[in-house]
């Protein structure tokens, strides 16, 4: 029976749609799935950086390594989507090791440098109390010094999105909200294809595939249970607190009352806080910050940085880690390192999984489970998604002309770039279809409405919520509510659709909005915030939250 295409890849995070491209660019015929939309479990909930690993360096020096590596590379795929992240780590007096542990931190740093390099990180510079405070002069505290060092800040859902654009311009084929349900395997258990099931569908498709790989990340071990077992993970739930402006200069790592890492980050338009790291044993599909994890957090910087407390929380990032089983350690000190799994011993020829990982080495993890495949097709392919840009990583067009000849705010052709690199002419070009092209329809961000039609067009955004991850619509201060509307009334017109359809879009988007804000509004504050969706969407019915601790 002929085959519908040669490699069926499970799930649309970094390693399934980085497998893709380089799947697709040694020559193989290729189709991904992913249940929602691309990048939406560990890979959006990430920290957001590419980074080096500075905390692995004590006892996985090999995920240092790879992950150094990687973002050297990564920086050369995508320049335009790249921002360097200075950080502080401030040395309080009455942390353990006393004085000596600025010194420690010294040497620690100096080991991480000869890493760093390979990311073209900037050596670490030791500094006095006085240097630190005139960097951040929110630091409060009676402090020895601090230590710098540096890591490199992404987008990840435009990451997934440039990868799974450049498997198809080289012949991929992508299905997002599609969901494996079953596998097909031949009379000898072998793996053969899988059944999928597009989201609000009841019909089942059979695709046939030579190989099937589980790039499902924290639901691998749910998939791979498909082809009898092989995955075992030990999840980790974290937690991002977003703060609806830059509220620091520098990142700043402190310490939280277990003595774990925590870290605020300048992201963007916007500051982080993160993050938490729990054994998770709940639904991957229902997932909540608890108050318990929103104070945990916000008690750690206080302590260094207490004016965060006057600064407005607007949402929450929550996501489950992959990582791979262990027993008898702490979360903490679970490897980060990655597992390609061939499940043909294991009486499923045809399926492997591609488990545990993180975002800065998935070029390099994508890589291995490409060679590991092609070996097992007879297919003679040599990776060269380290050689080749993503789109629009080839030049960088400038700002002040772009403005000057679209006739735009040098701030909404600077993040058009940032986005879009030198593809930003095709998106201002949308513009001169109609009189409001170059309006704009979120002032957050802003997103102009160029931007929004294009990618409606051009980066498979299936439902109106998948506008947070391409152009950040609904992602700022005003958490949907300003620029909601629009965008769904574009959305309509763009697709054709009705006011009903329209009305229904625009709940996707707010509903996704609220899921991330509701844990972290309160009182008054809730009380509006609930009143203003009604009076916004017509509608007197809001996704409700379970209770939590």
């Amino acid at each position: 029976m002929q085959n519908d295409t040669d490699v069926l890849i499970v799930g649309g995070g970094a390693n399934g749609t980085g497998l893709a491209r380089d799947l697709a660019k040694r020559g193989l015929r290729v189709m991904l799935c992913e249940k929602g939309d691309l990048a939406r479990g560990a890979t959006g909930a990430s920290s957001g950086m590419i980074h080096g690993g500075v905390r692995y360096l004590l006892n996985d020096v090999e995920t240092t390594k790879h992950s150094c590596e990687d973002s050297g590379y990564i920086q050369k795929l995508a320049p335009h989507l790249l921002f360097r992240v200075p950080l502080i780590a401030p040395v309080r007096s009455d942390g353990p090791g006393g004085r000596l542990s600025l010194l420690l931190h010294d040497v620690y740093f100096s080991v991480y440098d000869r890493y760093a390099g390979l990311k073209n990180g900037i050596p670490h510079a030791r500094l006095t109390t006085a240097e630190m405070l005139e960097i951040e002069p929110g630091l409060s505290g009676d402090f020895l010094g601090g230590v710098t060092t540096d890591e490199w800040g992404i987008d990840c859902g435009r990451l997934c999105l440039l990868n799974s654009l450049d498997a198809v311009a080289h012949g991929a084929e992508l299905r997002t909200y599609t969901e494996v349900v079953g596998l097909l395997r031949d009379e000898s258990g072998a793996v053969v294809g899988a059944r999928l099931r597009q989201a609000d569908h009841m019909e089942v498709t059979e695709i046939r595939a030579r190989a099937v790989v589980n790039c499902g990340g924290p639901w691998a071990e749910r998939i791979g249970n498909l082809a009898g077992g092989g995955v075992r993970l030990r999840p980790g739930k974290g937690v991002h607190l977003i703060y609806e402006k830059r509220l620091t200069n520098f990142g700043v790592i402190v310490q939280a009352v277990d003595g774990r890492q925590v870290f605020v980050m300048p992201y963007q338009n916007e500051t982080w806080i993160g993050t938490t790291d729990d054994d998770y044993y709940g639904d991957l599909d229902d997932l909540w910050a608890t108050q318990d994890e929103i104070l945990y957090l916000q008690e750690a910087v206080a302590r260094v940085l207490p004016g965060i407390a006057e600064q407005r929380l607007i949402g929450t990032r929550v996501g489950v880690r992959n990582t791979i089983w262990g027993w008898g350690v702490s979360e903490d000190d679970l490897s980060r390192g990655y597992k390609i799994i061939n499940h043909g011993p294991l009486g499923a020829a045809g399926f492997f999984s591609l488990a545990g990982g993180k975002l800065a080495s998935f070029r390099i993890q994508a890589e291995e489970a490409a060679d590991a495949v092609c070996a097992n097709l007879g297919v003679h392919g040599r990776c060269e998604t380290h050689m080749h840009k993503l789109p629009g990583g080839d030049s960088l067009p400038d700002v002040g002309e772009l403005a000057r000849i679209y006739g735009i705010h040098p701030l909404a052709a600077r993040r058009i770039i940032y986005r879009h690199g030198s593809l930003a002419t095709r998106v201002l070009d949308v513009g001169r279809e109609c009189a409001t092209g170059y309006s704009v329809v979120c002032p957050c961000e802003p997103t102009l409405e160029c931007e929004v039609r294009y990618a409606i067009r051009n980066e498979y955004v299936t439902r109106l919520g998948d506008l947070m991850t391409r152009c950040r619509i609904g992602v700022g201060g005003c958490q949907g509510l300003h620029c909601g509307l629009r965008a769904a009334q574009l959305f309509a017109e763009e697709r054709g659709l009705d006011a009903t359809d329209e009305r229904e879009a625009l709940m996707d988007l707010l509903s996704r909005r609220w899921r991330s804000s509701r844990p972290v509004l309160k009182g008054q504050q809730l009380s509006e915030a609930e009143l203003l969706m009604t009076q916004y969407t017509g509608l007197w019915q809001l996704p409700t939250l379970a209770p939590h601790g």
